[in-house]
Parts: structure tokens; sequence; C-alpha cells
């Protein structure tokens, strides 16, 4: 009883409140500027919109008379008071919610450029071991059964974005998977690249950086830009691949073009971050590999530095049909810091010191490129390289140190006949490779690029991941001989044949033979060169010859007895690859490819080398691949 008093008490003083304030009197100009609202949005059929109100009845209740009478009415909808809310049919929004020019987000959407793709294909390879299955037990099982199937899929978007005269903005993203186990829809076992550099997968930039242009209306022919990102860089020229330099930096780049040639200045490029950063707060979210490095006082990051320079002595704006000669010299330089492998090693990575190694390597050359009406056109190239790779010395200080000192030359050809039905394309790579004491000690790695493409067929190219010659990778200089995925010297021959209709469809075949470039005093005999150029004839000793110079230095270094024995496979004959493909372009924008491959290993490969589980034998490695792509 007593709670009902003081709530019938409280409510009663509320309404006296009320009660007391008087409704709010409008003047006559007051009432003259109020401007009638348009009909706010709602259901006519409902009893509540807007169009019955009038309708609805209205309903008086009794209150005790001290009160006054209370008129019931039903609630209004509320106004709208934003100008793009009131006009009918409209999405209630702020017009301008990040504060800009409205007019020239318009203007740019308009000049907006994108790019999507769609890419897929079915792949089936066998006997890349070079190794037949061996069913004898589950161990030869395991060891020799590598035949697989698998298809996958990628998607990219690429978009260009003018923003204004002096800048523009270009991002790609791209996400590839594998079909089967919802494997595409994120179901991955290692998808945290924080936790794993390889295999995650995650959304990818391929492109991601801004242009600076400090020339007003840049044209191809006339320009000056700083390019900030992530970006493609290559030497440029080469007919179809490149073995030099063709990567994708994070970088800064500067782009002078004028009637004085094209100078492409590589100002920096952070090709390794070492810097331990996960301590770091406002970064601590980010992904990350692990190549991370403590101490050092932070020098623990790889840069490259580097310029190409072009002079065109008959310009052409498409080098396929019209004439054109163009010559080009380019020079980079790589400095490593104390990475995790090869910038360390004087310090056993950091156990004895706190300072970096200090490698570094730099490769220059030139090119020249030259065409005639479309007829024929080719690219000659030579480049060289020098630097040191340093190695802890022996306890009697004896230097172990390894340079990159060697030489290299490309030559590619193409021959357009009958308006480019057919194509006949023969190319020659040769880069010299490593060299080793007869004690086994390596003193120099040959020539070092600065990673370019690979090389050989899709069985060599796509499943092997085989590169030409050694390479300033991001971490270290790899010169890998004996690794599946090779990287060192190499001398190949390549020659493809195309028939077909240009723009529509081509049969193609190609050819490659592969050749060890690698020495070692007193076991090899004088490495594949420009002397093998029209001949497939070994230069080296016997293969008998060969072993009795083994045993012999054996005996003399019995500590190096496996090394030895391993490098007879230098200086031989890798092996000849054969592909032959169906390229059909059904529309300009939607592409379908079939080829298939047979690569025929040979004496390197008979050899028996250093690493477990890399290619070793005499069986024959086969693949294919079918796929379609199309963009838009």
């Amino acid at each position: 009883m007593k709670k009902l008093t003081l709530s019938i008490i409280f409510g009663v003083f509320i309404v006296g409140i009320d009660a007391q304030v008087p409704d709010p009197k409008l003047t006559d100009k007051e009432k003259a500027e109020v401007k009638p609202q348009d009909k706010p949005r709602g259901n006519p059929d409902m009893p509540n919109s807007p169009k019955n109100l009038d309708k609805i009845p209205q309903t008086e209740s009794k209150l005790p008379s001290y009160l006054g009478p209370l008129i019931m009415k039903p609630l209004m909808p509320e106004q709208p008071t934003t100008k793009s809310a009131q006009a009918p049919g409209k999405f209630l929004y702020d017009e301008n919610f990040f504060k800009m020019d409205m007019n020239e987000k318009k203007a740019l959407l308009e000049r907006i450029q994108w790019k999507f793709q769609f890419w897929t294909s079915f792949n089936y390879f066998n006997n890349s071991d070079l190794r037949n299955i061996n069913e004898d037990n589950q161990t030869s099982i395991e060891e020799t059964d590598d035949r697989l199937y698998f298809a996958f899929t990628g998607v990219e978007l690429d978009a260009f974005f003018p923003i204004h005269p002096r800048l523009d903005f270009r991002v790609d993203i791209w996400k590839a998977g594998f079909w089967g186990h919802d494997q595409l829809g994120g179901r991955d076992a290692n998808n945290d690249i924080k936790y794993t550099r390889n295999g995650a997968n995650t959304v990818n930039f391929g492109n991601l950086y801004l242009d600076a242009h400090l020339l007003l209306a840049p044209t191809p022919e006339k320009r000056l830009d700083l390019r900030v990102g992530r970006q493609a860089f290559e030497v440029g020229g080469q007919l179809e691949r490149e073995f030099y330099l063709d990567d994708t930096l994070d970088a800064i780049v500067l782009r002078w073009y004028s009637k004085f040639g094209r100078l492409d200045l590589l100002a920096l490029d952070v090709y390794a971050s070492g810097s331990n950063t996960q301590d770091v707060y406002f970064v601590q979210y980010l992904s990350l590999d692990d190549e991370k490095v403590d101490g050092f006082n932070g020098d623990v990051n790889t840069y490259r530095y580097g310029l190409t320079y072009m002079y065109p002595f008959i310009a052409a704006v498409d080098p396929k049909t019209q004439t054109h000669l163009e010559a080009r010299g380019f020079s980079f330089f790589a400095r490593y810091g104390g990475v995790n492998d090869g910038g360390s090693d004087r310090t056993n990575r950091g156990t004895t010191g706190n300072f970096a190694d200090n490698d570094f390597s730099q490769m220059r050359g030139v090119r020249v490129n030259a065409g005639f009406r479309g007829y024929v056109r080719g690219q000659l190239s030579y480049a060289e390289s020098s630097g040191v790779d340093r190695k802890r010395p022996t306890v009697i200080y004896t230097s172990q140190d390894v340079d990159t000192i060697g030489q290299s030359w490309q030559l590619d050809l193409e021959f357009a006949l009958f308006k480019r039905v057919l194509l006949i394309t023969p190319s020659v790579f040769w880069s010299e490779g490593g060299k080793y004491y007869a004690d086994g000690r390596q003193y120099s790695h040959g020539f070092v690029g600065f990673k370019g493409d690979h090389a050989g067929g899709m069985l060599s190219d796509l499943n092997w991941g085989l590169y030409p010659s050694a390479y300033i990778d991001d971490d270290g200089i790899d010169d890998t001989p004996f690794e599946r995925q090779r990287k060192s010297g190499t001398f190949m021959r390549h020659i493809g044949i195309a028939l077909g209709k240009p723009d529509s469809f081509y049969f193609r075949i190609d050819w490659w033979r592969l050749e060890d470039t690698n020495q070692v005093t007193l076991i090899n005999g004088r490495t594949p060169g420009l002397g093998s150029l029209l001949s497939n004839r070994y230069q080296g000793p016997s293969l008998y010859e060969q072993q009795i110079r083994v045993e012999l230095l054996r005996t003399v270094y019995p500590t190096a007895s496996t090394q030895l024995a391993a490098y007879r496979r230098f200086s031989t004959p890798l092996g000849e690859e054969i592909n032959l493909t169906f390229d059909w372009n059904i529309l300009p924008n939607w592409r379908f490819w079939a080829s298939t491959g047979v690569f025929r290993p040979m004496r390197y490969f008979a050899t028996a080398g250093l690493e477990q589980g890399t290619p070793q034998g005499n069986a024959r490695f086969t693949g294919f691949q079918m796929g379609t792509s199309f963009y838009f």
C-alpha cells in the first residue's frame, strides 16, 4: 500500500509540472517563414502512415479535474533533418561523408581504369625425381611415388587511379588456391603468414605504389616520375625472358624519359628486412616472415641499388612490326647485413661477434636490340659480376672468402615469316659457374645475377623452378647446384617453332638443352660455351678417366671424399626438354592453352649429388597442363 501511494504521488507531480509549461507561441513573421515539409515516406496501407493520420480517431482520457483534460494523439514520425533526405525516394545519408570535393570525386570515377583477371588450370606431373616408382616396400614407395594431379584457380584485380595531374596510384591484388577440401574458401592448414613464409593462401599485392609526376602532363616520351612502393622492375629489351633482373621490388624508382634516352634509377630497394619489430607497438599486429634477426646494431637488412639507361637510335612504338635499334646499359649493386643465410658467417650468426660480414655483389652489362620491319628482331647482351661472399677463416686464419666474379651473355632471335604465320625463335644463354679447389673448397660463385626469370620449359621451369645462374637472394647469394630448385651456372640452348594464325591460335614446339658450367680443378674438363653452340658433344673427360682423377684426389683429401664424388656432375649435360603447346585466343580477352612436356635427364643427374630428396636418376620426367584465362 505504501509503494502504491508513493507511485501515485510521483506520477501526479510529473504530470502537474508538464501542465504548467505553456505551448510555444509563434509570431506572424515566424509563421510566414515556416515552409511546408514533404510528406514523409511510409506505407499508405498502414493505419499509422502519414496518409491516414487524420482518419485515426482521437481519444479523450478522463483524469482528475485538477489535472485538466489530456488528449492522447498518435505519434508523428520524426521529420528528416538533412537536405538530401527531404526529397522522396532518396537514401538517408550524409552527402559528403569524408568532406572532400565531390565534383573532383565524380571526375576521378570517370578516369579510373581497372582490370579483372581469372585463370585456372589442371596439372599432371610424374617422375620429377627422375626415378620410376618402386613398389617393393613402403619405404621405396614413399621415396619414388611422386605422380601428381591437381587443379588450381586464381583471380586478380588491378586498378589504376589517376588522382591528379601530378599523382597516380596503382593497386594490384590477387589470390590463388587449390581445388578441393574448400581450400579456395580458406581451409588451409598453414594459412597464417606470420608463422609460415611459404604457402600462406592470403590475398597478395602484385603492385602497390604511387607515381609522383615531377613534370606536369607526362607522356611516354617525356616524363620525370618518382615511383614509391611495390613495383615490377627489369632491365628491359628482352624478347621473351629476362635472366639478369626481372623482379617485383619494394623500392623507390626515379624515371626520366626524354629525347636523350630513358633512365630508370633504382634509388633504393629494400630486398630483405631483418629488423625484429615484434616489440614495436604500432606494428605488433602485422604479419611477418621468419627471417628476423636480433643484434648486429640494426645492420640486418639487404638493399639493392642501380640503374638502366636506354637510348633509341631508331625508335619504334611496336618493336614486333617496326624497324628499331636500341642500346642499353645497366649496373646494379647489392649489400647484405647480418641476415640469417650468408650475411653473418664470420661471427657464426652473431655468436662470436656483433657485426655483419659486409658481403656485396654488383652486376653491370650492355644490351643491343634491333629489328627490321617485323621480319627479324633480336637482342644481344653481355654482363659481368664482381663482389665477395665472406666466410669464417680457418683456424690458421686462411681466408675462405668466395668471390662473385664471372661473365654471362645472351642471344635471342625471332624470324617472322608469312605475316607472322610462322615464327622461329632460337636463343642461347651462358653464365659462368662456380669454381672449386681440388680439396673441395669453393673460391668463386662465378657469374651472379640479380634474380631474373626461370629457365627451360614447363617441367624445369614450372615444376623445378630452375634458374640458369647463381643470383642475389634476399638473405644471401644463392648458388645451389645440387638442390631441386637449381640456381647455378648454365649453358642453355633453345629453339622454338610456332605455326598458326596471329592473334588467334598457334601450334608450337620448343626444345631446350641445359648443361652445367661449374668446374673443379683436375676433375672436370673445359666448360661448355661458345664453341659448343652448334654441337652437343661432351668436351670433358670420360666417365672412367674422371673416376680415376677423383680417387687420386680422395687419397690426398680424404675429408672431402663425398664432395669430390659429387663434383663429377660439374661441366656435364643436365638434359633435354621438349614441349608441345596449343595456344588459342578464343576471344581477344579469353585464352585457352594445353601443353605437354618430356625431360630426358643426362649425365649430370646420373651422378649422386650432395642433397637428399633431389632429382637423381635416368627416368624421363613428364607433365601436362591445360588451362584457361580471361580478363575484362
